[in-house]
């Protein structure tokens, strides 16, 4: 049997307890710290893998600032998983239609910070990129 390598979990409350170098970091603050947080991060360790929560940020300016501090060798992804569940999965598979597809989600409770995973759903069924 293959040996499966040691991981280890930091919970930190202070960046400068963090080890120099680290596969994956959850980030799941609020969008309004979130952009200062991962360049704070970034000054103090070499992450390689990074996941976001949503809603990512708050301005087009903070998305920019983002993509310039992630858009290097670190590989991120933002916390967009619906695609992925069973019962969307189905749905797909039901509903074979050709793109791009027209969608109406009604009746979820939650704030508007939530709609973006049925927009991210919509746009990978059509198969293009939110603009």
């Amino acid at each position: 049997m293959p040996q499966v390598a040691a991981h280890s979990v930091y919970y930190v409350d202070t960046l400068s307890d963090l080890p120099k170098s680290m596969d994956l970091a959850i980030v799941a603050t609020t969008a309004d710290v979130r952009t200062e947080l991962i360049m704070s991060t970034i000054e103090h360790t070499d992450i390689r893998n990074w996941v976001l929560e949503k809603v990512l940020a708050q301005s087009v300016r903070e998305i920019v600032e983002l993509q310039k501090l992630l858009g290097g060798e670190q590989a991120s992804w933002v916390n967009t998983p619906m695609y992925l569940w069973p019962q969307y999965l189905n749905l797909r598979q039901i509903y074979q239609v050709g793109v791009p597809i027209e969608a109406s989600f009604e009746g979820f409770r939650g704030l508007a910070c939530n709609a973006i995973h049925y927009i991210d759903f919509v746009s990978r069924w059509n198969g293009k990129a939110v603009t």
